[in-house]
């Protein structure tokens, strides 16, 4: 993987120095040196260094190296390069491998090469490896507005996942419209880091005038003052005027990169050098910023090297080329640019022609090819296509973003009456959506099915949007596309596949679709009741709906002959038996979807990802929740690191259907983060309504109140209830029914203890009627016919069997209300000590949890009852801040990591995700007030080890 890197890791551009003192940047050097002792003092922090080309970007950068060197830094760098987009981590692997000892040993980084596909988990070794590092570190980046897009998500991510490592992460990037990737850092960092922003404006008169006598020995005389001005303060400029090659008042073309005056004197300097040099660099100015000698000797016709050697000479001597032993390269890329933008056009294209097809016939591949077939083709030219189109799949697994740019590129160079327009349409919209590029997806198909296409690509193009779609819920769009025929059988029975994953996402038996519910990750699995009135008559209505829903599953199993259109059907079957509350049909289905699944390929074929997850949601539902648990841990299920968000939030779904409020908020935490990272904010509605539920459980009305929508129906029902309002009750059970829930249970169960307590009976009624349907249909849940019982013993007084069901179920806050009820209901009879007793310990057990509100609802009612105890000052919300604000797993998280462990030990031993360790880690940073390890360290020292 190294000699990926065919280029030195030093940092890049023109040293104004050349060995003299930096001038004119003290304040800025200033600025940097503060932030590193920021970063000494054991807090990371993110520093940016703008600034237009020339402006002495690259000198203040390497200054700053040296002095982090001399500041006891352990410091590595690189530059990134205008080629490094077709090479993951070429901008950032240099860094990581830098010096005698890299921050990543040789056989580390080479497995980072299996991690390409997947940046999430990428990231995540890179973390754990540089934080194992002693000491501070500083890690620079030149000319970041070219880093390659791997390493411009590993920037973004890293000082996040390392927020408590001291790290200096330094990156010189000029400014790019629409902000680049070293703006994108220093936004995504901002939050949680430090972020130092040093703009480079032109050195001030005096400055220029000591770089003039740092180069002429002496102070300039009056004729190189005024020439100087010419400069305006750029300091490469400046020091190309006093060598020669800046001219400054000469005129270059309108539009030009170059500055005034540099392509004059660029043009002046080559004037006076050899025929072979001038040829030698016009070469060179067209492969590249940097390039083997071997090709520019191909490209001049020499089949010998040694022709070049005084030519080389002759350019190094002039200042326009370096060589530092493996390629040459420009000194500056304004040098580049002057030499490029004096080249006739048709030599350019010719140039370009001839070392891309050396590139194709040395088979180094499409994608090293496909700039300079850029640079020279047309539109029309069908071969540049074809060119692009295989570097577009050449690129794909690993470089998903280019590929996007060049499938685009030969998308751009068809003429629409090529029989290849609507193929390579095709391909563009396949590898968008690889790309996760989903909306650009969309559009682009949209553009594409808006042309006469033949019958089966439009059903090809349609089938290619159609699996994101079902992940995600669309259920009006699915139905929409997947609803004209192609007249090819397999494609036909793709479609009528998704006609019927769109009739079993429909959340009504008349058909309205609701895409929130069926965009939750949990959606295929949820109950759904339908609406109207009697609410008794709704398990009547439901079964009409289901039997309604199963006519596009039959029209599939009749021509699901197709592989792809067999996996849909039983999705489709088990996406019916979830809308029934058949819970163990689900599952098994659902699985037996996943497996078939498994190596089928083509359009429309569904992820088998979302199929597995969809099978551990349907596992939790049948109460086996902590093997759905692990399930979700299971590498070869869920492989692709993209998918994390949604799996993060799964993971706190089901922690609350165990009950543990505490451990579901972490892991939602843990989802939103990963969300903020990879920017999918697909799941953010069903995010928000879990974030007002655990709020309100946890007694924080006010901070559910900043979580809810209209699209959180659930959770605006929920809080109604918690304000008080005396519909709240009676608007949980319609939200069930209309939009359905994760664990239909719990909430149907809080709904009819509310309503009992209020008198409302209708609602009882309502509540229990719909639980009855839930555990006639799954006998063998006892999460389910525990909470049917409970709500029955509110009216029969029989809360026996209601509680030893639901004590040996997973079901923690259930069983907790049922202990809650049966100590109010008899807390007023003869057996005071036993309704005391009980809820004595469904107070604790709530508390355990981290259920504040139904904690201290508990305790208000003992209190009442003239019950006192001294350990229920615990119960109410916790601090902000301190040692008492931890969870108890930021507690252990702290603990660990105090006595040494790194994040993925820590993981390891508390069987979580370095990640969530991260989270946590972060908020036991914010919630401490500390900022390193250390700091971290002796503070728990003072601490009980045993908490």
């Amino acid at each position: 993987m190294t000699g990926e890197y065919p280029r030195t890791s030093t940092l890049s551009g023109s040293d104004v120095r050349s060995g003299h003192t930096l001038r004119g940047r003290s304040a800025e050097l200033g600025l940097v040196l503060e932030a590193l002792r920021t970063v000494q003092r054991g807090r990371p922090a993110v520093i940016v260094l703008s600034g237009e080309p020339g402006i002495g970007k690259t000198a203040l950068l390497r200054t700053v190296v040296e002095q982090a060197g001399r500041l006891g830094f352990r410091t590595a760098h690189s530059a990134a390069h205008e080629d490094d987009r077709v090479t993951p981590l070429a901008s950032l692997g240099p860094a990581l491998r830098f010096g005698v000892a890299p921050l990543i040993g040789s056989a580390d980084f080479m497995d980072l090469a299996g991690l390409h596909e997947q940046p999430l988990w990428l990231v995540e070794r890179l973390a754990t490896l540089v934080e194992q590092q002693d000491g501070p570190v500083l890690l620079a980046i030149d000319d970041a507005q070219w880093c390659d897009p791997l390493t411009g998500f590993a920037l973004r991510v890293l000082p996040k996942r390392l927020l408590v490592t001291p790290i200096a992460w330094v990156l010189a990037s000029r400014p790019v419209p629409g902000g680049g990737p070293a703006e994108k850092v220093a936004e995504a960092a901002a939050p949680d880091l430090p972020v130092t922003t040093v703009e480079l404006t032109p050195l001030s008169r005096d400055a220029v005038l000591a770089v003039a006598a740092d180069r002429l020995g002496a102070a300039p005389d009056a004729d190189v003052l005024r020439r100087l001005t010419g400069a305006r303060g750029n300091p490469f400029l400046t020091v190309q005027l006093l060598e020669g090659l800046f001219e400054p008042g000469a005129a270059s073309g309108g539009g030009s990169r170059v500055p005034s005056g540099l392509l004059e004197g660029v043009r002046r300097r080559l004037a006076a050098t050899s025929a072979p040099c001038r040829e030698l660099m016009r070469i060179a100015a067209v492969v590249g910023p940097s390039f083997l000698l071997s090709d520019a000797a191909a490209l001049l016709g020499s089949a010998s090297l040694s022709v070049l050697t005084e030519p080389l000479i002759e350019a190094i001597d002039a200042g326009l080329l370096a060589d530092d032993g493996t390629t040459v390269h420009f000194r500056h890329e304004l040098l580049r640019d002057a030499v490029y933008e004096d080249l006739p056009p048709s030599s350019r294209h010719a140039m370009h022609r001839a070392f891309a097809d050396r590139l194709l016939a040395g088979g180094r591949g499409y994608a090293a090819a496909a700039p300079h077939v850029l640079a020279t083709a047309t539109r029309g030219d069908a071969a540049a296509a074809d060119v692009l189109r295989r570097a577009a799949y050449e690129v794909l697994a690993k470089m998903a973003v280019t590929s996007v740019t060049f499938i685009r590129e030969a998308f751009a160079l068809t003429n629409g009456d090529d029989p290849a327009w609507g193929e390579i349409g095709a391909e563009t919209v396949a590898i968008l959506g690889s790309a996760h590029q989903y909306a650009e997806a969309t559009r682009f198909a949209d553009l594409l099915l808006a042309a006469p296409l033949p019958a089966d690509l439009h059903a090809r193009v349609r089938l290619l949007l159609l699996p994101r779609l079902w992940a995600t819920g669309q259920v009006d769009e699915l139905a929409d596309r997947s609803r004209e025929p192609s007249g090819v059988p397999e494609l036909d029975a793709r479609l009528a596949g998704y006609r019927a994953l769109a009739a079993g996402l429909s959340s009504a038996p008349d058909g309205a679709s609701n895409t929130h519910r069926g965009s939750d990750p949990a959606a295929s699995g949820t109950a759904t009741q339908p609406g109207g009135d009697p609410i008794a008559g709704a398990a009547v209505a439901q079964r009409g709906a289901v039997a309604a829903a199963a006519g596009p599953i039959a029209e599939t199993a009749t021509t699901a002959d197709d592989p792809i259109a067999a996996v849909l059907t039983t999705t489709a079957a088990a996406q019916l038996a979830g809308r029934a509350e058949d819970r163990r049909r689900a599952h098994a289905l659902f699985a037996a979807a996943r497996v078939a699944a498994q190596g089928v390929t083509g359009y429309g074929a569904p992820e088998t990802g979302q199929l597995a997850a969809r099978e551990m949601i349907a596992l939790a539902r049948t109460d086996d929740i902590d093997r759905a648990l692990r399930g979700l841990g299971d590498e070869t299920l869920f492989a692709d690191s993209w998918q994390a968000p949604q799996l993060a939030l799964i993971r706190a779904q089901l922690a609350l259907g165990a009950g543990r409020v505490n451990k579901a908020a972490s892991a939602a935490a843990t989802a939103a983060e990963l969300m903020a990272e990879l920017h999918n904010r697909t799941y953010e509605p069903q995010l928000r309504e879990l974030l007002a539920i655990l709020a309100l459980l946890r007694g924080d009305n006010a901070e559910a109140r900043t979580h809810v929508s209209p699209e959180t129906t659930l959770a605006r029902a929920l809080l109604a209830d918690a304000d008080g309002d005396p519909r709240g009750a009676a608007e949980i059970v319609a939200a069930v029914r209309t939009h359905g829930a994760l664990w239909p249970e719990d909430w149907l169960v809080a709904a009819a203890c509310t309503a009992h307590h209020r008198g409302d009976t209708e609602t009882v009624h309502a509540s229990a009627a719909l639980l009855a349907d839930l555990a006639e249909r799954n006998p063998d849940v006892r999460g389910l016919a525990g909470a049917h019982l409970l709500v029955q013993a509110l009216s029969t007084a029989d809360f026996a069997v209601a509680r030893k069901t639901l004590q040996d179920s997973p079901r923690a806050l259930l069983s907790a209300r049922a202990d809650e009820e049966f100590g109010r209901f008899v807390l007023d009879t003869d057996d005071r000590p036993a309704a005391i007793a009980a809820l004595d310990t469904a107070r604790d057990r709530y508390a355990e949890l981290g259920a504040t509100a139904s904690a201290t609802r508990v305790q208000r009612i003992l209190q009442a009852a003239g019950v006192r105890r001294r350990r229920w000052a615990a119960v109410p919300q916790r601090p902000g801040t301190g040692w008492d604000a931890l969870t108890d797993m930021e507690r252990r998280v702290a603990v660990l990591i105090a006595d040494g462990h790194t994040n993925r030990s820590a993981a390891e031993e508390l069987v979580l995700s370095p990640s969530t360790i991260s989270t946590h880690l972060r908020a036991v940073f914010g919630k401490l007030d500390v900022h390193s390890r250390v700091q971290l360290a002796n503070l728990v020292v003072r601490k009980d080890k045993t908490l």
